[in-house]
């Protein structure tokens, strides 16, 4: 019989649970964000950090750095082959509603709205 979970008011280490989530290929970052906006791209990109913020203009540099401490000049297209190939989440700075999740199969969802 499988262990039952405790209510003692304390965590049961001993009980595991299988959580099953999609980690996203790659993030697009919408270019131009304000400071308070960086520090919440910054705290919502915290739990699935990525290998590499690519750019396609030296516009989008500043933020980048700010985002990633491996910048790339590239496209969307070298952003989302890295993510294959190496199996970690990349950034492309572009366009957005603010973070964009683009997931393996190409499904495309706003990760944070700004209001």
């Amino acid at each position: 019989m499988a262990a039952q979970p405790r209510a003692t008011g304390k965590t049961d280490w001993t009980t595991r649970t299988s959580i099953n989530f999609e980690v996203p290929l790659f993030y697009i970052v919408r270019r131009g964000l304000s400071d308070e906006q960086v520090e919440a791209a910054q705290a919502a990109l915290f739990l699935t950090p990525c290998q590499a913020a690519f750019i396609s203009s030296a516009v989008d540099e500043d933020l980048a750095w700010k985002l990633s401490s491996q910048v790339v000049y590239g496209n969307i297209e070298a952003a989302k082959q890295w993510a294959e190939e190496i199996g970690r989440p990349m950034l492309f700075i572009g366009e957005a509603e603010f973070i964009d999740a683009v997931f393996p199969d190409g499904k495309r969802e706003a990760l944070v709205a700004q209001g």
